[in-house]
């Protein structure tokens, strides 16, 4: 009586050892990706004056705006991004960044934005769908009263 009771206890904590495992596991790989890191950096127009106001996101959702003098700090996690800057009246900029995991903090320099030629045709609308951000770009005609 007393080795049965042993042998379902043995069966009983393998069991449970093997149901926890891909949970441990699973934990120690998102821990990985979830360290913090932080993404710095600056925007600048083609004569290289700073850029106030512009908006900075990435892929995950995480996003902030430009200081007065173009810098932006952006908090996220160590792992592959893409990145974009929005900015009425001037083109959009997306670039893909990696933050590998011995990387605390990215910086990314300089983004020079260029003057959208057209700045009344485009509207931007950015959908956020669980972590994942959606852009949909919609132009819309400018109508130009006639002189």
């Amino acid at each position: 009586m007393l080795r049965r009771s042993m042998i379902i206890t043995f069966i009983a904590l393998v069991s449970i050892t093997c149901l926890l495992a891909p949970s441990v596991a699973g934990e120690m790989a998102d821990d990985q990706t979830t360290l913090p890191a932080t993404i710095t950096g600056r925007t600048v127009d083609p004569f290289d004056e700073p850029i106030s106001g512009v908006l900075v996101i990435i892929d995950t959702g995480e996003n902030t705006t430009t200081d007065s003098q173009g810098h932006f700090t952006l908090f996220t996690t160590r792992q592959d991004h893409t990145i974009s800057f929005y900015k009425e009246n001037y083109t959009t900029e997306t670039f893909f960044i990696s933050i590998s995991h011995d990387q605390g903090t990215l910086n990314i320099g300089e983004i020079t934005l260029q003057g959208d030629p057209n700045p009344n045709m485009t509207m931007i609308f950015i959908i956020f769908i669980g972590c994942t951000a959606f852009i949909v770009i919609v132009l819309a005609l400018a109508f130009m009263s006639k002189d």
